[in-house]
C-alpha cells in the first residue's frame, strides 16, 4: 500500500492536490492548471495520462 502523503502534489502557491490513478489511461497527457495559473502534473512520475489531480479542501 502507498503512503497517502506520497499521493499529494503541492503547487508553489500553497494549494495541494490529491493524486488519483485513472482506471483508463488517456492516449496523451493533458494540461491541468492550478487556480493560480501554473500548470501541474505533466512532469515526472505522476503523468496526467495515468493520474488525475483533485484539489484538497
Amino acid at each position: 500500500m502507498v503512503d497517502e502523503s506520497h499521493m499529494r502534489f503541492p503547487c508553489q502557491c500553497g494549494v495541494e492536490y490529491r493524486i488519483v490513478p485513472k482506471e483508463i489511461p488517456l492516449t496523451k497527457d493533458e494540461v491541468i492548471v492550478c487556480e493560480c495559473g501554473r500548470p501541474i502534473g505533466n512532469q515526472g512520475k505522476y503523468s496526467t495520462r495515468y493520474f488525475d489531480y483533485q484539489k484538497e479542501k
